[in-house]
């Protein structure tokens, strides 16, 4: 796949000089960061509550995170059943607050949780101690469709708080919009070749992605990276691999190799590291694009391998 980086690294014009107040934006992770970083170049920078190498879905507020929200004017979050632990927080702290769920906003594409052949059977992971999602799959930002329908809400609610700075905010959106259809294309041509090849995911994290780009997933070994599979789920998994063509295993950081001898106890699986959050990247607002073209380099090389 040919390098997808410089797509859409090229540079915001600052337009209109800032306001003498930037609003105070609060999102909860880091490819929401780089999305409102964006929009809010020129003008100011958002604060992010769920650091890098967390995850989002079992994490612990700060002192300096809960002052964050005390100060906020708009707080821009994916969903409750993404952050579930942040919703009492936003209804104590953030009381002066607009908050904004990205998922409820209005033409998001949503799809349901995933409970078909090969993926996570919800019962018998929460009898193994994992939790259920909600009705959909909450990891809708890796859709690049979301991500600049969420930039255009995310303008239209700071040109009401911020009204001097609208045309630099509308203008930020533009400039998103055209990288991410680039990028895009550029993901799509990329996988136009790969037919016929079956990977794993660890963590059913990637469904947006794959259904994006075309590129389904065989399953997935658990719904959430919080939690190891058990004995049974890991026996299922193995079984269901040793029946296909499946070549490859999507992992994430902090991936512990002894569940690969388990489901691969004879080895032939190569595993590949796909970074849905942007852990490893520097947090700005080109995170969000270099977090999709990372993923794309990185599944296109171990399907190819």
């Amino acid at each position: 796949m040919k390098n997808l980086l410089p797509v859409f690294v090229a540079a915001i014009a600052f337009g209109q000089s800032a306001h003498a107040k930037a609003p105070n934006v609060v999102v909860d992770i880091a490819p929401i960061y780089a999305i409102a970083a964006q929009v809010m170049e020129g003008v100011g920078t958002p604060t992010l509550i769920v650091e890098q190498a967390a995850s989002p879905h079992d994490f612990s507020l700060r002192p300096s995170h809960a002052r964050g929200l005390q100060n906020a004017d708009v707080v821009f979050s994916v969903s409750p059943d993404l952050t579930p632990w942040l919703v009492k927080s936003l209804e104590t702290l953030a009381v002066g607050a607009e908050i904004v769920f990205l998922a409820e906003v209005s033409g998001t594409n949503l799809l349901e949780a995933r409970e078909e052949e090969g993926h996570v059977d919800e019962e018998e992971h929460a009898d193994e101690g994992g939790h259920a999602h909600g009705e959909f799959d909450p990891h809708s930002w890796l859709d690049p469709e979301n991500a600049v329908l969420w930039a255009g809400e995310m303008a239209r609610i700071l040109t009401e708080i911020d009204p001097e700075n609208g045309s630099v905010y509308k203008e930020n959106v533009a400039d998103f919009e055209a990288q991410m259809v680039a990028l895009a294309q550029g993901i799509q041509e990329g996988f136009s070749d790969l037919g016929g090849v079956e990977y794993f995911v660890y963590h059913d994290a990637f469904q947006y992605f794959e259904s994006r780009f075309e590129v389904p997933s065989f399953g997935a070994i658990t719904d959430t990276e919080a939690v190891d599979p058990g004995p049974r789920r890991l026996q299922d998994v193995r079984d269901k691999i040793a029946q296909s063509n499946v070549k490859c295993l999507a992992v994430e950081s902090g991936f512990k190799s002894g569940i690969l001898d388990a489901i691969t106890p004879n080895g032939g699986l190569d595993i590949v590291q796909m970074d849905p959050l942007g852990a490893t990247l520097p947090l700005d607002k080109n995170l969000y694009g270099t977090t999709l073209a990372n993923m794309a380099q990185a599944l296109t090389a171990c399907l190819k391998s």
